[in-house]
Formats: structure tokens, sequence, C-alpha cells
């Protein structure tokens, strides 16, 4: 197996982990009051959203209730559609929406199920549990990057949440 197909999975984790941890950033600036001026002079304290903290908990929940329905979604599906085709739509689909993140959800519960698939498949058998643990491993170094990341984003554009939205999701969806 070349050293490439090895770390396509830890690359995708770091993709999804990256995708999810910018919400929580963009989240405060979201709902953060700010002073906006009107045509008319008037300066007034407004925010983007008017989402009070118990919305707010729903939203950043929202990723843990899809996981609870997703991974035997994506598993059932890796197995009858192959854990590559799976694995790549759960990740493809999540950049998506993640440019549509203020407005949807995200789906990515199936890509767990679909790299266990992928590697019962395609893995010697001594060698699967050292392809998981690099392939999982992007799950944490997506979250530890993408959260300095999202801050800086959200630094340079000025306070506009949704731009951590567009570049995380755009890099991410070319890079699939």
């Amino acid at each position: 197996m070349e050293i490439l197909e090895e770390k396509i999975p830890c690359f995708g984790f770091f993709n999804v982990y990256a995708l999810r941890v910018n919400l929580s950033i963009a989240i405060v600036d979201m709902t953060d009051f700010k002073n906006i001026t009107l045509d008319n002079g008037t300066i007034r304290k407004m925010r983007e959203f008017n989402w009070d903290t118990k919305l707010q908990g729903y939203i950043l929940s929202s990723f843990f209730y899809g996981y609870i329905t997703t991974p035997l979604i994506g598993g059932y599906l890796a197995a009858k559609l192959g854990g590559k085709t799976i694995f790549g739509i759960g990740i493809g689909a999540t950049a998506i929406l993640t440019i549509l993140t203020p407005w949807l959800a995200t789906l990515n519960g199936v890509t767990y199920p679909a790299v266990h698939d992928i590697w019962s498949r395609w893995a010697p058998p001594k060698e699967r549990t050292r392809l998981a643990t690099i392939a999982f491993s992007g799950s944490y170094v997506g979250t530890v990057v993408a959260m300095p990341v999202s801050a800086y984003l959200l630094r340079l554009s000025d306070g506009r949440a949704s731009f951590i939205f567009l570049v995380i999701g755009n890099t991410t969806k070319d890079i699939e």
C-alpha cells in the first residue's frame, strides 16, 4: 500500500473536523451585538443572527444529533456501496453543506463507518490497527488546527462569520 493511500483517510478526517469546529468559533461572532451605522447616520447595536442561548445550543448540538443516526446509515451504505464511495460522499457533502452552514446542518457521521469498511476490505489484517490510528488521528489534528485558523479567518474578515464557512468549506471541497 502506498504511503499516500494510507494517509488519505487521515486527511479526510482532518477536513471533517476542521469543518465541524468552525461553527464553534463563528457562532460567537454571529450572535454578538455590533455597532451598525444606518443610512441616516444613526448607530444601533445589532447582531447578524438573533439567536438566544437555547437556540445556539440546539445549533451547536445538531452535529451530535446527526451522529446518532448517520453512523448506522453510513455503515449500512458502506457495506453495500463500498467505504471509499461513502467516505468521499460524506466528506464532499460535509464540505458543501459547510458553505451553507448558517442555513443547513452538516452530515459527516457516515465517515467513521466508511473508513472501517475501507480498512476491512483493503488493509492486510496485521496493518488495520495502524492504518485506523493514522486515519482517525486526522480528526484530532483537524480540531487543533481549525480552532486557531477559524479565529484568524474571523479576524481577517473583520468579523464576517460567513467567511470562515466559505474559506474552509471551499478549501476542503477542493482537496476532495
